[in-house]
């Protein structure tokens, strides 16, 4: 068997990142559509940020009391919603499309965040390092292309929500942060505060940036620094949050709903994010092991950073991004893209360190290029199964299919309506003048006695406010603690439904 070279890892990670944005092509056929407008979910509670934007482009308020009627929510950050509503709202006006093509468009808007971040990233890791050798060049085109197409963030880069295009401007800011400290470092500092707001403005737990750049001046002693990048990043939020108003304010951080810490979330999201992201903790190993073992590797490093301290950014970012996503990865509901900074820091650094151990004339013999390629190996593999329809999810065609049959079903429903189904409850699938979206913690509130308006969905019932109501058979908690004395279940209804219609006065009072 011939021994094992870096051009070997190189081509595992090319075929990785090949495979990875197959993998990513064939869920992108199953979720979009030029021809029909696809309505599976691509992401848990989907409806929830899709209903908001709606509201955004339809001129209704974005930020309502999640306590109060209609009990819908918009628990991300304002940038969210007006970009992707701006977006949505020229094109729907550009092509005459109705509202049901939401969707589609905001899906349309999270993919281009993959195709920005990984073309950004690359960029920045070629021009940073000067990376001119052709294997090294291919090298940080897989790793780029990883970071955004990876399995770790699946059909997050599809979906209807606010994880991808922070994550791009979080490139932008330390990309621009290490190229321009050195020599310009006010106007770099300044730069980091323009994307980090941008970031945050889009999902408010992204602080990971300014909070790395924040250590990285402390460290080098920059007190003037330090001191000008708090000043900025406090300011613009306390001015926004001042803006936005108490209600606003109120939702960023869940006030006045339920939020629960998991270990088991956290277990499970470390898990995936372990599995999701293995040929990166298999390069974090090798490295870490030549680091240690190798003091011309050590030297070369530190010769780096003598000479460009800035460069000490991702790797402070791993630590800075991994502390706080231990604490957003436990909360109940949370899924792995709370690692996707932490994932992008890791990347960075580790394509970094590969740059220089391969230059620095260290040793990496067969062993250490074994590990790595069998890290770009084992995505392969698990990626392939994925596509061979033998683990994972590849099509969410049959949700989709799932909706408009039971869509179709409900048509025709009494004003006011609720379907407790959030999904069909959007105002292009069963239409309602007030729809009731329900946020998707609605029923923790109520299990910790967080108090709804008029009763919750439950008093609504009871006092007859709905017209008529489809609840799915096996879902007794939508009723909410009520008994549905004042409706009538109808002898035919859907398949997985129950309707039912508000009883007439004169059967409520023969009751």
């Amino acid at each position: 068997m011939p021994p094992l070279t870096q051009r070997t890892v190189v081509g595992f990670a090319l075929a990785s990142a090949l495979i990875s944005v197959l993998l990513m092509a064939a869920r992108s056929y199953y979720a979009i559509s030029f021809f029909e407008p696809l309505h599976g979910m691509t992401r848990g509670v989907e409806y929830e940020p899709l209903f908001s934007i709606w509201k955004y482009m339809t001129g209704d308020t974005v930020y309502t009391d999640p306590q109060r009627i209609p009990f819908a929510a918009s628990f991300y950050n304002w940038l969210f919603y007006a970009s992707y509503g701006e977006v949505a709202r020229v094109i729907l006006a550009l092509l005459a499309l109705g509202d049901e093509w939401l969707p589609t468009i905001a899906r349309l808007t999270s993919l281009a965040a993959s195709f920005a971040g990984a073309a950004l990233t690359y960029y920045s890791l070629r021009t940073v390092f000067a990376v001119r050798e052709r294997s090294l060049r291919l090298f940080v085109v897989a790793v780029s292309v990883f970071l955004f197409f990876g399995p770790l963030v699946g059909f997050f880069a599809l979906a209807t929500g606010p994880d991808m295009w922070p994550l791009v401007f979080n490139a932008a800011a330390i990309h621009l942060f290490i190229r321009h400290y050195g020599a310009r470092p006010v106007f770099s500092i300044l730069l980091v505060c323009l994307f980090s707001y941008l970031s945050w403005g889009f999902k408010q737990n992204f602080a990971y940036t300014p909070a790395t750049v924040g250590l990285f001046l402390l460290l080098r002693r920059d007190w003037s620094g330090a001191a000008l990048l708090s000043a900025v990043m406090i300011a613009a939020g306390i001015l926004t949050l001042f803006v936005g108003g108490a209600t606003y304010a109120r939702q960023l951080y869940f006030g006045g709903s339920q939020v629960a810490l998991s270990l088991g979330f956290f277990l499970t999201n470390l898990a995936n994010f372990a599995a999701k992201s293995f040929p990166l903790l298999a390069a974090a190993a090798v490295i870490g092991f030549f680091f240690l073992r190798s003091a011309p590797f050590r030297e070369y490093v530190r010769a780096q950073y003598r000479a460009r301290p800035a460069l000490l950014i991702p790797f402070l970012g791993v630590a800075v991004a991994g502390a706080e996503t231990v604490l957003t990865s436990s909360v109940v509901y949370a899924a792995e893209n709370h690692y996707f900074t932490v994932s992008f820091f890791l990347g960075y650094a580790l394509a970094a360190a590969n740059i220089w151990l391969w230059r620095s004339g260290a040793e990496a013999g067969s062993v250490a290029h074994g590990v790595f390629a069998a890290g770009w190996a084992a995505n392969i593999a698990a990626v392939s199964l994925v596509l061979a329809g033998y683990q994972g999810v590849l099509s969410v065609r049959p949700y989709h299919n799932s909706l408009i049959k039971d869509r179709a079903c409900l048509t025709g429903m009494s004003e006011p309506v609720f379907v407790s189904n959030p999904y069909l409850a959007l105002p292009w699938m069963v239409p309602a003048k007030r729809p009731y979206v329900v946020h998707y913690n609605y029923y923790m509130d109520r299990r910790a006695g967080i108090p709804k308006e008029g009763g919750g969905i439950g008093g609504l019932l009871d006092r007859g406010h709905f017209a008529s109501i489809a609840i799915p058979n096996d879902s007794l908690d939508r009723y909410d603690g009520s008994d549905l004395n004042l409706y009538r279940k109808r002898a035919s209804a859907c398949e997985g439904y129950a309707i039912y219609d508000r009883r007439d006065a004169r059967e409520q009072g023969g009751r």
